[in-house]
């Protein structure tokens, strides 16, 4: 059989905090046991509370991107990522240099930690890469936004982002223009469904 040794209630106001609790062991409520069988619970049981936000993100335009070639304009979509994950791709804008992508696809969507473990610190941006669709060759490159943990999970709307190189490739072209995201950020409580 087995030997109950002791439980630890966390209250609302807990589970609302994350971090580090230590909960001191106590003997079961309502137990109706002879006192023989009765024991007072001794120790702490220590847990981690942790808190996310999941975020849906959309592009939803860019404005004044490079025409690298001149008789070419470009065909541009975007790619999203979190750290080195791969988590969607818009539709392709063709023949556009301030394209739209007010399309229905669905959202690229992830889970933000708000108290993110050390080793997870270099996945802490969600990053845009607007890319040229070139049918014949190799995609070209155009463009990147990226976001914060903290902006993504407290998006501010309507701020436009400069596109710049990605990190550690000075090869890319120097970048130009800017673009506007949609981001929702949403706080999942304990138990309740995420929103459509």
């Amino acid at each position: 059989s087995k030997d109950f040794l002791g439980f630890a209630r966390v209250s609302w106001r807990e589970l609302m905090t994350p971090g580090v609790k230590k909960l001191k062991l106590k003997e079961r409520p309502g137990y109706r046991g002879n006192k023989s069988q009765r024991y007072a619970a001794q120790g702490v049981v220590v847990i981690k509370i942790t808190h996310e936000v999941i975020v849906h993100a959309r592009a939803y335009e860019a404005s004044h991107l490079p025409q690298r070639d001149v008789f070419d304009v470009p065909d541009a979509y975007c790619l999203f990522k979190w750290g080195r994950e791969v988590l969607g791709k818009s539709s392709t804008a063709s023949n556009q240099l301030d394209p739209l992508w007010y399309g229905p696809e669905k959202p690229a969507s992830f889970s933000v930690p708000l108290d993110p473990e050390e080793d997870e610190i270099l996945f802490d941006f969600l990053h845009v890469e607007i890319w040229e669709e070139d049918l014949l060759s190799q995609d070209d490159f155009l463009g990147l936004v990226s976001v914060s943990r903290l902006d993504a999970a407290f998006p501010s709307p309507g701020v436009p982002h400069y596109l710049t190189r990605r990190p550690g490739m000075s090869e890319d072209p120097a970048p130009q223009g800017y673009a506007e995201l949609n981001l929702r950020a949403f706080y999942i409580p304990f138990g309740v469904a995420e929103p459509k």
